[in-house]
């Protein structure tokens, strides 16, 4: 069996490798001898990282060969199908398996969030290119109701993403190197973002002020190294920052230590998930309510309103702190990793049977 997986890969998004981690570790233990080639940005650390084989996913003459090659395009998990941050990713993602469904290869979207869509033209894409489709699953109710309203027929389920069937990462030396009781922050760059800047800066000097260290986790290279930096200087209180280019699962052992989990990075709150670590979330998307809701803990506020401030976020943080033991998930969590392996079980089930029939 041959699979391409599509997504958001080789970008050093640490939310996106995890869960390309995940899905090839998921891949491989319900399948060991399957070939599988991943579309990257940067072919030469996926191929290294992960150790299979990839392809330009720029270079349309090599994908269309591995197509003819292979047995399935699995396009997930992730925000792949949206245009918030622009319409070309709506244009990459669905041309790829409208590619592929030409070139008579199953299509399977697994895991994904949908949405948000603004544009008529991102609807029609996202419809025409699900019409077809093999298998679609999405990691939120949110998702398969947008799906719905756009008129998609084929069937839709709800499946967890991919990396909360990832058990938690033993203890990192990362860890020693910071001063307990740790508190981590995840942020990213948004628009109009001074405000929440200044509210996050005040409120983490406070817990800084209380005996917390403050480590924040950039989730994706500069981009969040950039945003850390930013609050980081707003402070009048010192803290510290994990190298961007640390690995998906030393940051996720650096958020197993801590205390709490202070995110607007979906991956970052899923690595406090896994491991059951509280989280406070601050949100920019509905995907970040969405998990908070899943997960039973708290959103302290959205960045673009205004209808919360410095006070108010570590009135919210202190009582998470206070109550960790009324906060604890992990019940919850173990039922979504059974469910993520569920989701893996169906999506191989379902491509053996294409297999099956193709061959």
């Amino acid at each position: 069996m041959h699979v391409i997986l599509s997504g958001y890969f080789g970008f050093q998004n640490t939310g996106d490798e995890a869960i390309l981690s995940a899905m090839i570790h998921q891949l491989r233990a319900r399948e060991p001898h399957i070939r599988i080639t991943v579309l990257s940005h940067d072919m030469i650390h996926t191929t290294q990282t992960h150790d299979v084989a990839s392809v330009n996913r720029w270079d349309l003459k090599a994908v269309m060969r591995v197509m003819k090659e292979a047995d399935g395009l699995i396009s997930g998990g992730g925000s792949l199908l949206q245009d918030a941050t622009g319409r070309k990713s709506i244009v990459y993602y669905t041309g790829l398996m409208t590619l592929a469904r030409w070139m008579k290869l199953p299509v399977f979207v697994f895991a994904q969030g949908i949405g948000p869509l603004h544009y008529r033209l991102s609807k029609h894409l996202v419809k025409h290119a699900l019409k077809r489709t093999t298998h679609i699953s999405v990691r939120d109710g949110e998702s398969k109701d947008l799906l719905h309203r756009l008129g998609t027929a084929r069937p839709v389920s709800v499946v967890p993403d991919p990396v909360m069937g990832v058990y938690p990462p033993e203890a990192s030396s990362l860890s020693s190197n910071f001063k307990s009781p740790i508190i981590a922050v995840s942020v990213r760059e948004w628009q109009d973002e001074t405000r929440f800047h200044h509210h996050l800066a005040k409120s983490l000097d406070a817990l800084v002020r209380q005996g917390y260290t403050i480590v924040f986790v950039p989730m994706h290279g500069k981009h969040d190294q950039n945003a850390s930096a930013a609050v980081a200087s707003l402070m009048d209180e010192t803290s510290q920052t994990l190298p961007p280019s640390t690995e998906p699962e030393e940051k996720m052992a650096v958020i197993q230590g801590a205390k709490l989990m202070i995110g607007m990075r979906l991956h970052a709150l899923i690595f406090a998930a896994i491991s059951t670590v509280p989280f406070v979330a601050l949100s920019y998307d509905p995907k970040i309510d969405s998990f908070a809701a899943l997960c039973k803990q708290v959103v302290a506020g959205h960045v673009a309103r205004d209808d919360w401030n410095s006070d108010t976020l570590t009135a919210t943080i202190e009582h998470m702190l206070r109550n960790r033991s009324h906060h604890a998930y992990g019940q919850l969590v173990q039922a979504y990793r059974h469910q993520a392996h569920q989701a893996m079980d169906n999506l191989i089930r379902e491509l053996r049977s294409k297999t099956d029939t193709n061959g």
